[in-house]
């Protein structure tokens, strides 16, 4: 009988042992012929292919970003490398995601998904808002404003406080140094 390995009943491969001899002598075949056949490939993962987009949803105790995303394996955070710098105070938003080498399980975050300028204007939880020309730069803030470098601050307030704060206050002025105010209060 022709043996579906070597046609020509030639010599057995190496893998061969004493079992596929005598199943060879009494059956006419190996113990290489009657190996179950390899998994389907639709068991095999599909390579995910462009750009998905997720939500970073934490960060692990090492330094690791967890993002979700739909169809994450098991609906569970999966942890994530990151292309761009990313802050704790960026959790939540949404992210724009890579996969390694086609990987669901390596997802890469390639960057963050920026809101429209009349999505910001209109939401009602707006922290801070920036406009820009060519003559000057306004930030506003809804209830205080604070420029802080080590231990030194400015804070504005929605009150109309100002608050400056320093270990050294120095108030220069090529021209008149003019302090106005209901009253003015010195030590």
């Amino acid at each position: 009988m022709e043996n579906k390995l070597h046609p020509e009943s030639g010599p057995l491969p190496s893998e061969a042992t004493p079992l596929d001899a005598l199943l060879e002598k009494q059956h006419g075949r190996s113990q290489l012929d009657v190996l179950p056949e390899p998994a389907s490939s639709s068991l095999e993962r599909k390579p995910v292919e462009g750009i998905r987009l997720g939500n970073l949803v934490g960060l692990t105790g090492d330094g690791g970003f967890l993002v979700h995303f739909p169809n994450s394996p098991d609906n569970q955070p999966v942890r994530a490398l990151a292309a761009v710098e990313i802050q704790e105070d960026r959790l939540g938003r949404e992210v724009a995601l890579a996969f390694v080498d086609g990987d669901i399980q390596q997802p890469l975050i390639l960057g963050f998904i920026q809101v429209a300028a009349s999505e910001a204007a209109s939401s009602e939880s707006k922290l801070f808002e920036v406009q820009q020309d060519d003559k000057r730069l306004v930030i506003s803030a809804e209830n205080e404003l604070i420029l802080k470098c080590g231990e030194s601050s400015i804070t504005l307030t929605k009150a109309g406080k100002v608050l400056i704060r320093g270990k050294y206050l120095l108030s220069r002025s090529s021209g008149p140094n003019r302090i106005k105010g209901g009253s003015v209060q010195i030590n």
